[in-house]
């Protein structure tokens, strides 16, 4: 009996021209997109975070091959904003990481 009046329900709300799908589907959906989302926010942060460690090394080399300490902190900002690039502080640090590269690169004196 209740099936049948569900049924009927529904048909009405189908016949008024109210689609009746988004009641079968709609919720779950928003749920798996959610989670997609998720896991590539998440997949993103492990390659940043990779990416930084191998980063450091080129950052470490810089400093001793130039003699600037810039490098250091430079390599310092852009390593703890990649660990914490999953929060917002992160972005920031990476930003003024950034902006460290650029005044090492800019101050770096030649050595002939």
């Amino acid at each position: 009996m209740l099936l049948w009046r569900l049924w009927h329900i529904l048909y009405a709300y189908s016949v008024a021209g109210f689609s009746i799908s988004h009641l079968l589907w709609g919720p779950g959906l928003h749920g798996v997109a959610l989670v997609v989302a998720a896991v590539a926010w998440v997949v993103g942060w492990v390659f940043q975070v990779a990416s930084a460690y191998r980063f450091r090394r080129v950052l470490d080399t810089l400093a001793k091959g130039t003699g600037e300490e810039v490098f250091k902190t430079a390599d310092k900002l852009y390593w703890w904003g990649s660990v914490f690039a999953v929060v917002a502080v992160g972005i920031v640090l990476l930003f003024v990481a950034y902006i460290l590269l650029g005044v090492g690169f800019l101050t770096t004196k030649i050595r002939s």
